[in-house]
């Protein structure tokens, strides 16, 4: 109640952010409950509880990989918008292939290394590279080799401190808004 005084626009529920996750990776999806996975929208029932709390507008991002699982979620009136990141590092325009009908799921790679850990690591940083190679204006790369991940974290996190090009994101119609 506390944040609908606040004006806020929307209140995001997601499963955290790349540096603090609500799970660790593959490993622990393949603990999920099958219908969750199946289901796709992770946190679908916190949602619930807190659509009967509140009337701000809510964003749920985590595990959407269908318009059939996006539309069932808004037009089940338990959320107004949901939020993808994923099939955006390999699929940018997916939302317009979703509304053509060219396209009704994007499915992603799952990059398991056996080891819990390693695997979220090297799959974070997979998908970072994804962005970066985004922000170049260059295409995704679904072949980018899992084998190469060390050497990207190497690249990513201690020689590569360039910026992130607006222009590039613009042009792959990606927006973030931050208030």
């Amino acid at each position: 109640k506390m944040l609908e005084r606040e004006k806020i626009d929307f209140l995001e529920i997601s499963g955290g952010t790349y540096e603090f996750t609500a799970f660790f990776g593959p490993e622990d999806q393949k603990k999920m409950a099958k219908s969750t996975l199946e289901r796709e929208a992770y946190f679908i029932e916190f949602a619930n509880l807190i659509r009967k709390a509140t009337s701000l507008p809510l964003l749920l991002t985590g595990g959407f990989r269908s318009k059939k699982a996006m539309e069932e979620a808004i037009d089940g009136g338990v959320v107004d918008l949901v939020g993808v990141a994923r099939p955006f590092c390999l699929f940018p325009s997916f939302p317009l292939e979703f509304f053509e009908g060219t396209r009704d799921r994007v499915d992603i790679p799952v990059i398991s290394m056996g080891i819990k850990f390693v695997s979220n690591g090297l799959e974070n940083l997979w998908y970072q590279r994804q962005m970066q190679r985004m922000s170049r204006s260059l295409e995704p790369d679904p072949s980018l080799s899992y084998a190469s991940l060390p050497s990207l974290g190497f690249s990513t996190y201690v020689c590569d401190f360039r910026s992130v090009s607006t222009a590039a994101l613009i042009k792959w119609g990606v927006v973030f808004i931050v208030l």
